[in-house]
C-alpha cells in the first residue's frame, strides 16, 4: 500500500498506551505522509430558507442574479464521502447518476473506499450551497502518493477548474512549498501549472504546533521548549490516535547533519522513553510517532526532543494531530502542506464577519517569508451560521469549513468570467477580498491574508438574444420559396 511506502520514506513509529499507562511500540507503522483532516466538520443541515452562509461571503446578490456555478468543475479531494446518497436526498449535494456506485469521473484511491468517512461529503455540501450547479468530482485519497496519482488524472481530464482540499499533510517538505516530486506540494504545483485554482485549508494547527531553534543551554542533548523546561504536556482523548511529526531545517538535498528522537513519559518523575523511529529512506530531516489511547479516559503525556547527532541550531517544527492542551503552542508558521505552495489559495478561518481569527486556524508566514495565508473564510457550517447565538470560536471545522466556501466563491467567479485563467481568478478573488474589508494589518498579512472572502459586486447575467419579429404567413411566400431551415436564434450558453 502507498501508506507503507511513505512510512519508509518519511519515518514513523507506532506507539500504544499500555493498560498501566506505559508505552509499547506497535507492530504497524503508519505513514507520515498520510492525509490528515485540517479539522473535522460538523454535519451540515440543509436550510434552503436561510442566506446566512451566502451573506457571509457576499454571494447572495450573485445567486439572486442567477449565478450558480454552471459549467464549472470542482474536484473535492478528501478522505471519504460517506452519507452521500442521504445528503443528496436532503438537497445537500448533487444526486449521483443512476447506475454504478460512483459519480461519473470520481477517483477512488482510498483503501476502504469512498464510503468510509464523511469529511468529503461535508466539504462538498458547503460548495454545493454556494454554487449548486457546479459539477463536483469526488477524489478520495489516503496519503500523498494517492494525491499525486489523482492529481495526474485530474490534469489529464483537462476540464477541472478548481481543486478543493480541506486536508493537511506533514513532513513532506520544509514548509515553503518546495516539497520534492510526488509530495503534496508537488501535486499542488502541477495542478496550478495546468491552470487549476487549488484551494487548500491552511490547517487547524495553531494550538498544536511548536516552532523554535534547537536550544540546549545545559548541554544535556534535550531541546528546551522554554528556559529550563525540556518537557511539554499534551493530552490524548479517549480512544484517539495522535500523530506527532517533527521536521528540522536541513532540507538542502543531502543527508541531514543532525538527528533527533521524540521522547515520552506519562509522569515527569519517570524516565523518558525515547523512540527510535523508522528511518526515512530518502534521508529527509523528519521523524514522528503515533500514539493510541485505548482507554475510556484521557491520558496526559510529556514530550521531549532529544538530539542524537549534530552540533548546530536547526529550526524545529513540531506538529500534533488530535492532541489537546499542548503546553507550548506557536500559531506562527503552522501551515499544513501544501498550503505554503506559491499560487495556492491558502484559507484561514475567521469569525464575527471576518474580524476575529479562529483560535485553531493555522497562520503564516511560510518558511521563505511569504504571508502563507491568502485570505480567510467563515469558520462555521451552513447550519451553524444560521443558528442564533452561534459562537464561531468553538466551531470544530475552522479552516476545513472555510476552504469550501472559498471554492464555491471561485466557482461563481469562474462562471461569470470564463475568459480568466486560474491565476487570474485567484488574483480577482484576492483583490475583491482586499477591497471589501481587511480586518488585519493593512495590506496582506500572515494571519488574515487579504481579508475575509467577499465576492463584491456581481455582474449581470448575459441577456438572451431577442426573438426576431414574426415573418410573413407561409401562404404569402412566393412560388418556389421555402422557409429558412436554419434556426434564427439560440439561447445563450
Amino acid at each position: 500500500m502507498a501508506g507503507k511506502i511513505l512510512a519508509a520514506l518519511w519515518g514513523m513509529t507506532a506507539i500504544a498506551v499500555m493498560g498501566a499507562g506505559g508505552l509499547q511500540a506497535g507492530a504497524s507503522v503508519p505513514s507520515a505522509g498520510a492525509a490528515g483532516w485540517a479539522g473535522q466538520t460538523a454535519p451540515v443541515a440543509y436550510l434552503p430558507q436561510t442566506t446566512a452562509a451566502l451573506d457571509a461571503i457576499g454571494a447572495t446578490p450573485w445567486r439572486q442574479l442567477g449565478w450558480d456555478g454552471l459549467g464549472v468543475v470542482v474536484a473535492v479531494v478528501d478522505t471519504g464521502f460517506a452519507g452521500w446518497d442521504g445528503a443528496a436526498r436532503d438537497g445537500l449535494v448533487p444526486v449521483a447518476p443512476a447506475g454504478g456506485g460512483q459519480r461519473s469521473g470520481d477517483i477512488d484511491r482510498c483503501d476502504r473506499g469512498l464510503a468510509d468517512r464523511s469529511h468529503g461529503t461535508e466539504s462538498a455540501a458547503v460548495i454545493h450551497h454556494v454554487a449548486p450547479k457546479a459539477e463536483l468530482i469526488r477524489v478520495c485519497v489516503d496519503d500523498a502518493a494517492d494525491l499525486a496519482a489523482a492529481t495526474s488524472v485530474l490534469i489529464e481530464r483537462g476540464d477541472v477548474d478548481i481543486v478543493n482540499m480541506a486536508l493537511g499533510f506533514y513532513n513532506g517538505g520544509p514548509g515553503d512549498g518546495s516539497g520534492e516530486t510526488a509530495s503534496p506540494d508537488d501535486s499542488a504545483r502541477r495542478a496550478i501549472a495546468a491552470g487549476m485554482v487549488w484551494v487548500n485549508a491552511a490547517g487547524n494547527e495553531a494550538q498544536r504546533h511548536h516552532r523554535a531553534l534547537f536550544t540546549d543551554a545545559d548541554a544535556d542533548g534535550m531541546h528546551e521548549f522554554a528556559m529550563g523546561d525540556e518537557l511539554g504536556r499534551f493530552t490524548v482523548p479517549p480512544g484517539a490516535e495522535v500523530e506527532i511529526f517533527l521536521r528540522w531545517s536541513q532540507w538542502d538535498g543531502g543527508a541531514p547533519t543532525d538527528s533527533f528522537r521524540l521522547c515520552l513519559t506519562v509522569s515527569e518523575s519517570d524516565p523518558l522513553d525515547c523512540v527510535v523511529a523508522a528511518q526515512p529512506e530518502r534521508a529527509t530531516p523528519t521523524t514522528g510517532l503515533a500514539l493510541t489511547n485505548p482507554r475510556s479516559t484521557p491520558v496526559s503525556f510529556s514530550l521531549g526532543v532529544m538530539r542524537v547527532r549534530g552540533t548546530g541550531t536547526p529550526r524545529l517544527d513540531l506538529f500534533f494531530t488530535e492532541a489537546n492542551g499542548w503546553e507550548f503552542p506557536d500559531a506562527a508558521a503552522s501551515l499544513v502542506e501544501p498550503a505554503a505552495v506559491d499560487g495556492v489559495l491558502s484559507v484561514g478561518a475567521a469569525c464575527s464577519g471576518g474580524r476575529v481569527i479562529h483560535p485553531a486556524g493555522s497562520q503564516g508566514p511560510t518558511l521563505d517569508g511569504r504571508t502563507g495565508v491568502s485570505l480567510v473564510g467563515p469558520a462555521g457550517t451552513v447550519a451553524e451560521l444560521a443558528t442564533p447565538g452561534f459562537d464561531c470560536r468553538r466551531a470544530a471545522g475552522a479552516t476545513a469549513v472555510a476552504a469550501p466556501y472559498v471554492s464555491g466563491a471561485v466557482a461563481l467567479l469562474a462562471e461569470a468570467f470564463p475568459d480568466l485563467n486560474g491565476a487570474q481568478l485567484r488574483a480577482e478573488l484576492l483583490a475583491r477580498a482586499e477591497a471589501a474589508s481587511d480586518p488585519g494589518t493593512p495590506g496582506v498579512d500572515p494571519i488574515f491574508g487579504s481579508g475575509m472572502v467577499a465576492l463584491g459586486a456581481a455582474p449581470p447575467l448575459p441577456a438572451w438574444p431577442a426573438l426576431p419579429a414574426p415573418g410573413p404567413p407561409l401562404g404569402a411566400l412566393g412560388a418556389g420559396t421555402a422557409p429558412n431551415p436554419e434556426p434564427c436564434w439560440r439561447p445563450w450558453t
